[in-house]
C-alpha cells in the first residue's frame, strides 16, 4: 500500500508488515462484497479485527509512547475526581459495584480503587468490560502488579446475563464505535463507501433515496445541504440499550469529546469530525496505516442523550469536564501536598490539560444518566448544560 507524501513516522520492518496484512484482510473483504463496503465495516475490521485490529494488536497504544493519551494517563487528579463521584454515587444506592468499559491501559480503575481505598466507601466488586485481548492482558498486568484492592477487579467478555447495581464509566468508548460516513444530495444522500483503487483505499460514493433513515432525520433537523459530509454512529444506540438491560439501579457517566448536536452539524463543520491518531500525530485520513493508527469520530452527545432516554434511562446531567472536574474536587486534591517546586509544576501542567478550554477542558463533555435513582450528582451542580442538548422529545 502506497502512502501519501506527509511528514509521517516512519515506519518500522514490524509494522509495514502488519501494515500490509491488514490491508490484504481488507482488499479481500472487499473484494468479496463486490468491490466496497460501508465505511463503519472498514473502520470496525481496522480497530477491532482479532489479533491484528489496532486495539488487538501488539503495539502500545496509550501514553507517552503510545499513539495518544487519554486524561488517566496525564497524572491521577483525573481518576479522583470520577472516584470522588463514584463514591458519592455509592453511597447514595447503598452499595454496589462499579462497570468500566474499555478500560486502556488501566490507569483509571487503578486511580479510583486507589482513592476508594482511602474512604469508606461500600464498593463490592470493579468489572471491566474489554473486548481486546491485547489491552486486556496489558491491564491485568498493570492493575495486578501495582493496584490496590486489585482482588476487587473482574473481566468480563460480554455483558450477556449481566446486571448491575451500581455505576457504568465509559472514558473515550463512545468516539471509538464504528461510524458510517454520508455526504447530502439534492434528493437524499449517499454513503461514502470504501473501495480499492490500485493498492489504495478511496471513497465511494453509493445513493440513498430519501427515506425514514437517521440519515434523513440529521439532515432535516439541522438544515444541512447539499455537499454537506459527515459520521452517523447507529451502534451507538445498540451499547446504550444493552446498558439500560443491565442496569438494574445505578448511575452511567460517558466521558468522551464531543458536541451537542447543534454544534456537532454546524454548517462550518461541514467535513466531520474524524480524527487519526498515529504516534502522536493527528491527521483526518482513516484510509491510510490500517491496523497501526486510531480512528475516532467525534460523539454527537444529543443524539446520546435522546437515545439514552428512549432507552429508559433518565437524563442527569451535561457538563463540559473542566466543570465537571471542578465540581468532583479538583481543588481540594491541591490542599496539604508538600509539594517540591518540580512537582508542583507538573501538576500544574496536568490541571491545565485537564481543563484549559484550548486543550481538554472543553472539547471533553461529561453525559450522566440514571436509572431508579432517587439523587442527582454533585459534580453537575453548577455549569450543567443540559439545555445546550435541545432534545426533541420521542
Amino acid at each position: 500500500m502506497s502512502l501519501p507524501n506527509r511528514k509521517f513516522p516512519e515506519l518500522d520492518h514490524v509494522e509495514q508488515e502488519h501494515m500490509e496484512f491488514v490491508t490484504q484482510m481488507l482488499q479481500q473483504q472487499i473484494s468479496s462484497a463486490q468491490g466496497k463496503i460501508p465505511f463503519s465495516e472498514y473502520m470496525n475490521m481496522a480497530l477491532h479485527a482479532p489479533e491484528c485490529g489496532y486495539y488487538n494488536s501488539g503495539c502500545r497504544k496509550i501514553g507517552e509512547g503510545g499513539d495518544f493519551i487519554t486524561a488517566p494517563e496525564l497524572g491521577s487528579l483525573f481518576g479522583a475526581c470520577v472516584a470522588n463521584q463514584c463514591n458519592e454515587a455509592l453511597h447514595q444506592l447503598s452499595g454496589g459495584s462499579i462497570l468500566e468499559l474499555g478500560a486502556g491501559s488501566g490507569a483509571l480503575c487503578a486511580q479510583i480503587l486507589e482513592r476508594l481505598s482511602k474512604v469508606d466507601c461500600p464498593l463490592e466488586t470493579y468489572y471491566i468490560l474489554e473486548t481486546s485481548g491485547d489491552l486486556r492482558q496489558r491491564q491485568q498486568e498493570f492493575i495486578r502488579s501495582t493496584c490496590v484492592n486489585a482482588d476487587k477487579v473482574f473481566w468480563l467478555d460480554n455483558l450477556d446475563d449481566f446486571s448491575l447495581h451500581g455505576i457504568v464509566i465509559a472514558n473515550e468508548v463512545f468516539d471509538a464505535l464504528p461510524v458510517d460516513r454520508f455526504e447530502v444530495g439534492i434528493e437524499g444522500f449517499s454513503f461514502l463507501d470504501v473501495e480499492v483503487i490500485g493498492s489504495n483505499f478511496e471513497w465511494v460514493k453509493t445513493f440513498h433515496k430519501a427515506t425514514n433513515h437517521g440519515i434523513d432525520k440529521i439532515i432535516d433537523r439541522y438544515g444541512l445541504t447539499e455537499g454537506y459530509c459527515s459520521e452517523y454512529c447507529p451502534s451507538a444506540s445498540a451499547l446504550l440499550r444493552t446498558l439500560s438491560t443491565i442496569l438494574q439501579c445505578g448511575y452511567c457517566l460517558f466521558v468522551d469529546y464531543g458536541y451537542s448536536g447543534s454544534e456537532y452539524y454546524h454548517p462550518q463543520r461541514n467535513d466531520g469530525t474524524l480524527r487519526c491518531h498515529f504516534k502522536h500525530l493527528a491527521h483526518n485520513d482513516p484510509l491510510i496505516f490500517p491496523g497501526l493508527q486510531d480512528i475516532t469520530a467525534h460523539v454527537d452527545m444529543t443524539a446520546l442523550a435522546e437515545t439514552a432516554i428512549a432507552s429508559d434511562l433518565d437524563l442527569i446531567g451535561f457538563i463540559d469536564q473542566a466543570n465537571f472536574l471542578v465540581n468532583a474536587g479538583l481543588m481540594d486534591e491541591l490542599l496539604d501536598l508538600n509539594l517540591s517546586v518540580e512537582a508542583q509544576m507538573s501538576l500544574s501542567n496536568e490541571i491545565k490539560r485537564l481543563t484549559l478550554p484550548s486543550q481538554m477542558g472543553e472539547v471533553f463533555k461529561v453525559l450522566a444518566l440514571g436509572k431508579s435513582v432517587e439523587h442527582g450528582l454533585s459534580a453537575f451542580r453548577n455549569g450543567n448544560r443540559i439545555h445546550s442538548l435541545q432534545l426533541q422529545e420521542a
